[in-house]
């Protein structure tokens, strides 16, 4: 099979006299047929995800499933998160994942309830 992954994002923002949008569709490849869908619970200490599930690490929909704190995530460097994506509460991000990253997270004030769905490469 082919296209197994679709991804599909309708962006738009309206403020004031600023108005813009943008809709993109893409369908890629999937090697393996492998996803893992596992709730996280980040704490305030910085802590590696671990997907041990996933073989080579592909797309990835990271979800703060919180209702009050955010929580930061990104790469290891050196043995701590260099942090790169914040997410509020109720807000999720997708991205491709390099594989052989080690993701890390921090939450913010209290532990933050983290769904994160990875499929594999």
């Amino acid at each position: 099979m082919s296209s197994e992954i679709r991804l599909n994002v309708n962006m738009s923002c309206t403020n004031g006299n600023y108005t813009d949008q943008i809709i993109k569709s893409i369908q890629v490849n999937q090697a393996t047929a492998n996803g893992t869908k596992p709730g996280i619970v980040c704490t305030t200490s910085d802590t590696a995800l671990s997907f041990p599930a996933i073989g080579t690490l592909g797309y990835a929909l990271l979800y703060n499933q919180d209702a009050t704190n955010y929580v930061d995530l990104g790469p290891e460097v050196s043995g701590a998160i260099a942090p790169i994506i914040r997410l509020q509460p109720g807000e999720f991000a997708v991205l491709r994942l390099k594989p052989g990253i080690t993701l890390r997270a921090q939450a913010h004030t209290a532990s933050v309830d983290l769904m994160a769905w990875v499929l594999e490469n």
